[in-house]
């Protein structure tokens, strides 16, 4: 039986110091049938430099560099590596996370065991001192999960073929692309499964949390509902506005909180609405659990 090809995609843009760190993490992996693509989206600092000195230094692995010549776009920079990739299954990477050594071979295993191959996994956080991990659980995500938010995140491992027929990544998104193809997969090939072990790292800092809560985050939020309304419930498209909202670091009231579709949503929103309108609650949470735990 064929050993399976994995492709990974690095879309990347004036990040040459933390890309180096994402390419070493799959580099590192303990399955070895992989292939990096990396697109450099019209960086003007030494990224063509680093990828060159990280392909001279690894000749045994397969590491593919392709340039827009202008910036246009991750969208446009992670279907460029689609067009290119060769492998039978596809994951991504963002230029500032890192994947754990085990991540690759931890999807292909449960793929071959299950026969289920449209996955993802739990998060790690990392903001430069701590990791924490997050309060996700193995599970089976549905459409009707989807419709209420991203429940999968910012990566799947999936077969390339899945990516392709859904068209890829909609390049017209600023924000929200993400949830918007996976959307798209879900909806057409069934549920995405996620693994229980953490095998990503996302690195959190200032200028993340500033792109997460941006007006371009907004006007994905208002492409995405233009395009999927017809595809949500009242209770979903509710959620998603008060997603918008949280994302743009806005006030909630608790009229908006009473009328949340589901109870679900409706607790996920009070912790916001908590957070915002209690000074210190973080604090205060994070003494009790240590008295409890005392």
């Amino acid at each position: 039986m064929r050993t399976p090809l994995v492709s990974v995609y690095i879309p990347t843009h004036n990040r040459a110091n933390l890309l180096k760190k994402a390419v070493e993490s799959v580099l590192r992996q303990t399955y070895p049938h992989v292939e990096i693509l990396i697109c450099d989206d019209g960086s003007t600092d030494n990224t063509e430099e680093v990828v060159n000195q990280l392909i001279e230094r690894n000749s045994g692995k397969t590491i593919i560099y392709l340039k827009n010549e202008q910036a246009r776009g991750a969208c446009f920079s992670r279907n460029r590596c689609l067009q290119h990739s060769k492998g039978d299954f596809v994951t991504g990477l963002d230029d500032d996370d890192e994947f754990t050594p085990e991540r690759i071979k931890a999807f292909i295993d449960f793929a071959h065991a299950k026969q289920i191959n449209f996955l993802t996994s739990a998060l790690m956080f990392h903001n430069g001192r701590f990791y924490k991990r997050d309060n996700s659980v193995a599970e089976e995500i549905t459409f009707e999960d989807m419709g209420y938010k991203n429940v999968i995140g910012n990566q799947v491992f999936a077969p390339r073929n899945m990516f392709l027929d859904v068209g890829g990544f909609d390049e017209t998104f600023p924000a929200w692309q993400d949830y918007d193809m996976w959307f798209r997969m879900i909806k057409k090939f069934g549920p995405c499964y996620r693994l229980n072990d953490a095998t990503y790292i996302m690195n959190v800092n200032e200028q993340r949390k500033r792109i997460t809560t941006g007006g371009n985050a907004h006007q994905g939020y208002q492409k995405f509902i233009f395009k999927h309304k017809k595809e949500l419930s009242t209770n979903q498209l509710k959620s998603l506005y008060l997603r918008d909202i949280i994302n743009r670091n806005d006030t909630i009231s608790i009229s908006d909180i009473l009328k949340c579709g589901t109870v679900n949503t409706a607790l996920e929103i009070s912790k916001y609405w908590l957070r915002k309108n209690i000074s210190g609650l973080d604090k205060i949470i994070a003494l009790a659990r240590s008295k409890k735990t005392s």
